[in-house]
């Protein structure tokens, strides 16, 4: 039989791993040029016909990059219970429920916050 700790790390993992690949599928990538943000689609299908379409490949690399610290930052959020149930057994419901909570409040920021990111590549203007 499985603590509640245990279950609820599970949960965390799941709830990490939904959001990277939210993160990676959902989340459109976008490519800033100074004026406005360009979508290039999402990371695993990137824009591969327009004229931006060389920017998009490590616009893509980064979304991933940060899809991926987001469910990295998630995963160890869910396993704080199990290293606390361990070192202290006990039962606290309303402790967990508050932590799991948390988990899923961040991984839902994160996953908000990608939308957020954008890429700006390295460009010279003025080549004196």
């Amino acid at each position: 039989m499985m603590s509640t700790a245990a279950r609820l790390t599970l949960a965390g993992l799941l709830v990490a791993a939904i959001a990277v690949v939210v993160g990676t599928m959902i989340v459109p990538t976008h490519v800033t040029l100074g004026a406005g943000s360009l979508r290039c689609g999402t990371v695993f299908r990137s824009d591969r016909n327009s004229e931006i379409a060389p920017l998009c490949g490590p616009a893509g690399a980064n979304q991933l990059r940060t899809a991926l610290a987001v469910g990295m930052v998630v995963a160890v959020l869910a396993l704080v219970p199990v290293l606390v149930h361990w070192r202290r057994p006990g039962r606290h419901a309303a402790l967990w429920a508050a932590w799991g909570v948390a988990m899923l409040f961040a991984a839902v920021v994160g996953v908000a916050l990608l939308g957020l990111v954008e890429y700006a590549p390295e460009s010279v203007f003025f080549d004196l």
